[in-house]
């Protein structure tokens, strides 16, 4: 982080606890049935409702 913090002279910039979380959800999703397989939980994912 500082290497690329002095490298475009940049400063800092605290980008959150759950950002990675928020940068592809669909890996996030698969990750955590996986996580819940490994519990011995059937899991089924359906799709979210569409908000217009």
């Amino acid at each position: 982080m500082i290497y690329h913090m002095l490298l475009r002279q940049q400063p800092y910039v605290e980008l959150g606890v759950d950002y990675l979380d928020h940068l592809n959800q669909h890996v996030r999703a698969r990750r955590l049935v996986k996580q819940l397989a490994s519990l011995g939980y059937n899991v089924q994912l359906d799709s979210p409702p569409v908000v217009s």
